[in-house]
């Protein structure tokens, strides 16, 4: 039997969980790409820091559970999303952190949490959701292309390295 998820807006009293949740990204991105990532020795995430989340307007967290247990985090924003040039600039829903705990992985705890940001994207008129997922995050971009995503650019950088007389 598949367990409930349900999704609601988190709150300053899921804080561990919180705290838990950006310790899962930063390990991720540190262990995956640490010449682009510092290792984080102890959380950076502050009570008065959550709280600016939680009370800007135009920002959304969500958090899944399962039997009452925090499984998994969302993090979103409405943006102006212009790409300058001659596209037009259109009203979306930026999408900045999402992390599952380990053990919740593949049971649909990440769209489900996609489906309510887009839930909350068709409430203010919103009219796409953006996010920036690194190369080599395998699962990710499966998933995201699963639930709908397509890549619309691509961002590439070249190193350069120091310069030998």
């Amino acid at each position: 039997m598949r367990n409930k998820i349900s999704i609601r807006r988190l709150q300053i009293s899921d804080y561990a969980a919180y705290v838990n949740f950006q310790e899962i990204l930063s390990r991720f991105h540190y262990e995956t790409m640490p010449e682009l990532w510092a290792r984080m020795p102890a959380p950076q995430s502050t009570h008065g820091g959550l709280l600016a989340r939680l009370d800007d307007p135009d920002r959304r967290l969500f958090v899944a559970t399962i039997d009452n247990v925090a499984c998994g985090y969302i993090d979103c924003k409405i943006a102006k999303i212009d790409q300058g040039g001659r596209r037009m600039p259109r009203l979306g829903v930026c999408i900045h952190h999402l992390s599952v705990d380990y053990g919740y992985r593949r049971m649909g705890v990440a769209q489900r949490l996609i489906q309510e940001v887009e839930d909350w994207a068709r409430e203010i008129g919103a009219k796409c959701l953006e996010l920036t997922v690194f190369e080599g995050n395998e699962d990710a971009l499966k998933m995201y292309e699963r639930v709908g995503f397509q890549t619309e650019k691509r961002t590439m950088i070249r190193s350069i390295e120091p310069y030998k007389v």
